[in-house]
C-alpha cells in the first residue's frame, strides 16, 4: 500500500516515515484492548495465582502501566522524528517538542489520512483474525501478554532512525522512502518466517541463547509465538 501511495496516489515520501510512527500508535491502542479482554474474559488470567509481592503487577493495574510506559516511549520517539524530519514537511507548525500540534497537522493532510487509514485497517483486521476471533485472550495472562508489542516497537524504532539518516543526509527522498519500505518488508518477512518456520525459529533461539548474556535463559517456541502474535 505504501508503494502504491508513493507512485500512484501522490503521497510525499516523508509521509511514509510518519505512517510507520502512526502504526506504532495503532498497535499500542489495539494492545490495550487485548489486555482488557484478557483481564475481563481470559480463562488463563482468571485462574492465574495472584502474587503477594507488591513489586509484581497484578490485574487491571497492568493496563494503565502499559498506557503510560508505551506511549511515553512513542512521545520520545515522536520528538526525535519531528526534530529530524520536520523541515522535510513544509507547513509543520511547531518544533519537535510540540508533539500534539504536529500530530494534529499531520492528520489534516490528505496523504497522511489515507496512509493512516490503510495502516489502521490492516492492523485491526490482523488482530481480529489472529487474536479476537480465535479467542486467543483465553490463552494468556496479562503479565505474559504485556511485552508482546515491544518487538514491533524495536522494528519501528530501527526504521524511524534509519529514515532520519536517509532524509537528513540525502537529497533523494523518494529513493529513501522506497528503500525504507523494502527494509520494513524484509524485516516483516523474517519475523513471519520465525513464527511459521520451525527451522528459522530454532536458528533464532540458538543465536540468542549462544550469546554470553543470554546463554542461561531458556527460550521456548511458545514464547517466540507470543511475541510474534
Amino acid at each position: 500500500m505504501m508503494l502504491a501511495g508513493l507512485f500512484f496516489l501522490g503521497w510525499r515520501p516523508v509521509i511514509v516515515v510518519f505512517a510507520y510512527v502512526f502504526e506504532t500508535i495503532v498497535i499500542g491502542i489495539i494492545h490495550l484492548l487485548k489486555l482488557w479482554m484478557v483481564y475481563r474474559y481470559g480463562e488463563t488470567q482468571q485462574n492465574a495465582p495472584v502474587s503477594a509481592d507488591p513489586r509484581q503487577m497484578n490485574g487491571w493495574g497492568i493496563i494503565p502501566f502499559f498506557l503510560v510506559h508505551y506511549f511515553f516511549f512513542i512521545f520520545v520517539q515522536s520528538i526525535f522524528i519531528f526534530s529530524t524530519l520536520g523541515e522535510s514537511l513544509p507547513g509543520l507548525p511547531s518544533d519537535g517538542f510540540n508533539v500534539l500540534a504536529n500530530y494534529r497537522f499531520l492528520l489534516s493532510q490528505t496523504d497522511m489520512q489515507l496512509a493512516f487509514a490503510s495502516i489502521a485497517v490492516s492492523c485491526i483486521a490482523y488482530s481480529i483474525r489472529n487474536f479476537f476471533l480465535p479467542k486467543r485472550f483465553h490463552a494468556y495472562t496479562m503479565t505474559a501478554l504485556f511485552m508482546q508489542p515491544y518487538i514491533r516497537i524495536f522494528v519501528q524504532q530501527f526504521v524511524a532512525i534509519l529514515a532520519g539518516f536517509f532524509f537528513f543526509f540525502t537529497d533523494g527522498a523518494m529513493a529513501a522512502a522506497v528503500l525504507l519500505i523494502f527494509i520494513r518488508f524484509a524485516l516483516d518477512l523474517y519475523l513471519f518466517a520465525v513464527k511459521y518456520n520451525p527451522l528459522v525459529q530454532q536458528r533464532l533461539i540458538n543465536r540468542i541463547t549462544q550469546d554470553g548474556k543470554f546463554k542461561n535463559i531458556r527460550i521456548t517456541p511458545q514464547q517466540i509465538d507470543l511475541f510474534l502474535e
